[in-house]
């Protein structure tokens, strides 16, 4: 074989391995404890190597790659504090299930604890975060090759297992760091993997996993669902088109009103008869809430957005919990029947019964409440020439082409889009961070998202977002596909001004609102991007249709007054609430 060293020898293996485990992307940040790794990646044709300067904004890269792949990217540091940049999108990952391999570089052994440069405790660096470790020691000899093979695959297996999520190799090397041969002979050493490199198969090959559910369980399920009288499903965030499609399949069984969270990829688009787009609005009125209360709520997925729907959920008598990794989704802690499954294993279950359609009386409530808010929305929406936050939700949901995704911010955006967005507009493929909920790395997660779906993105966030993750523009350089960031730009922490902090102007300001006074278009000349400002609803739906025909990224910055915008949300949801007491 050819002269090599031993670092590049055990990168180039790890590096294969991950490949033939049908691992493609790889995000990484310059550094040279980790150049064994990213000098490896270099010389492939085969893989997508992501470089970025600032290894925070690569790890939310690598995030929202595996949001939208499905499958993990891994993501590449030095050693050092470089490898804690990465713990936010870490917690992120873990949280929402999102499949990541974090492969950070490390200092040998001998360097811990005694004061060396770019030295810290990289040990367990994730905690409870990573679904698995491996503190991979200094390359030996003494080791066999076929560890580096088997650690890789059992990474890859672990990341996008039936609990989905990051996981952790730490990787310690010794200078000298290059490729230079160190004129040693290694044939002996690589002989056993010669029909591994000579197959172009995995060395290790993991089956489908998952867990299929408890036939006793399901039995007293079934006979739950089958005495309902008045039943109704929430379907809360899914992680895959397979398990949409699982839940399309429930809902179609059962015709029970479908009350779907904004991340489920069941509330935009006219998929299902029964979906009730508007149900977070339905709940404003509490005289309909004792005629919509239900003897028996299917729960499917993860969390929801509303507060007003999980407070609804409270009001079921019964509540079936479908969870696909087990995990507990329970904040107000009720009583509920939880069966670990996929949503395929529940779909199958559920289709092969029979189970009674509930009455015209009960669906036909549903409907007609779910339209008359409709009706009120894009009345209230049309009689006005003036932006609104809720009304950007509603024009982006309604313009936005099917080809094309959508990442939605924390805080307003993705509460807005989930209860005004308008459910006649395209079905489209929907992200947002919303394991821990934070603002940080939405710029860079709508760049990895678009990468992994090869196709363009809107991201709609709000400034403070925009600002948090200015360093992510510089994805907007080489992507292959173009990301239409709207920023709505309301001078701070417009949320806030929802919430019940009684203060003085003066206090809230400082503490809450925190306006900056930055310039989104010198952001967006500083890396190269298209930038226009919206001034009113007419004009920000035409530079919005104008980004979608385009083919760069761009920033379309809407301004916004933050007490006008909570006048605007109250004044809607207040007309809403006379039509629905009126119903």
């Amino acid at each position: 074989m050819k002269q090599t060293n031993l670092h590049t020898l055990w990168a180039e293996h790890l590096i294969e391995e991950f490949v033939r485990q049908g691992v493609r992307c790889f995000c990484a940040s310059s550094g040279a404890r980790c150049a064994p790794l990213t000098l490896a990646l270099a010389h492939r044709k085969d893989i997508e190597l992501i470089m970025h300067f600032d290894e925070r904004a690569s790890a939310f890269y690598a995030l929202g790659y595996g949001r939208g792949a499905g499958q993990p990217a891994v993501w590449i540091t030095t050693s050092g504090s470089a490898a804690a940049q990465g713990l936010p999108a870490v917690i992120e990952a873990a949280q929402d299930h999102v499949p990541m391999i974090c492969l950070t570089a490390d200092r040998p052994p001998e360097l811990r604890d005694t004061g060396a440069n770019q030295t810290m405790n990289q040990v367990h660096l994730f905690g409870s975060y990573a679904r698995w470790f491996c503190d991979m020691p200094v390359p030996d000899t003494a080791i066999p090759l076929s560890y580096v093979l088997t650690t890789a695959a059992e990474a890859v297996a672990r990341a996008r297992g039936w609990s989905a999520g990051p996981v952790h190799i730490n990787a310690m090397y010794r200078e000298p760091l290059s490729r230079q041969p160190d004129g040693k002979d290694y044939r002996a050493y690589v002989r056993p993997l010669r029909a591994w490199r000579q197959s172009g198969a995995p060395y290790v090959v993991h089956g489908p996993g998952g867990v299929q559910g408890d036939s006793a369980a399901w039995h007293a399920v079934v006979d739950m669902l089958q005495n309902a009288q008045r039943g109704v499903i929430v379907v809360g965030r899914l992680g895959s088109d397979k398990d949409r499609v699982a839940a399309r399949a429930i809902a179609d069984t059962l015709s029970w009103p479908v009350l779907p969270d904004i991340g489920s990829g069941l509330r935009l688009g006219p998929r299902l008869k029964n979906v009730m787009a508007y149900a977070d609005q339905m709940l404003l009125s509490e005289k309909q809430l004792r005629a919509l209360t239900p003897d028996v709520l299917l729960y499917a997925g993860g969390p929801v957005v509303s507060k007003r729907l999980l407070a609804f959920m409270e009001r079921a008598e019964h509540v079936v919990h479908v969870s696909p990794t087990g995990q507990r989704v329970n904040p107000t802690h009720r009583s509920m029947h939880v069966i670990q499954t996929s949503l395929t294993t529940a779909a199958d279950v559920l289709c092969a019964q029979r189970i009674v359609a509930p009455s015209r009386g009960w669906s036909g409530r549903w409907t007609r409440l779910n339209r008359l808010v409709s009706d009120v929305v894009k009345k209230e929406h049309a009689a006005s020439s003036a932006i609104t936050e809720w009304g950007i939700a509603a024009d982006v949901s309604r313009l936005i082409h099917p080809d094309h995704a959508l990442y939605l911010g924390s805080s307003m955006p993705v509460r807005d889009m989930d209860m005004y967005g308008d459910p006649c507009g395209a079905p489209i493929t929907l992200g947002a961070n919303r394991g821990v909920s934070g603002i940080d790395g939405t710029v860079a997660s709508a760049f990895g998202f678009a990468h992994a779906l090869a196709r363009p993105v809107t991201a709609l966030m709000g400034d403070l977002a925009f600002l948090y993750d200015l360093n992510a523009l510089y994805y907007a350089k080489h992507a292959t596909h173009p990301v239409t960031l709207i920023v709505v730009n309301n001078e701070g922490g417009g949320i806030f001004s929802f919430l019940p902090f009684d203060e003085k102007p003066t206090v809230f300001e400082k503490v809450f609102g925190t306006p900056h006074g930055a310039s989104l278009e010198h952001a967006a000349h500083v890396f190269g991007l298209d930038y226009a400002h919206a001034v009113d609803k007419k004009s920000f739906v035409s530079l919005y249709k104008a980004a979608l025909r385009g083919t760069n990224s761009g920033i379309i910055e809407v301004s916004s007054e933050r007490r006008a915008n909570v006048s605007s949300h109250q004044a809607l949801q207040a007309r809403i609430r006379a039509v629905l007491d009126e119903a």
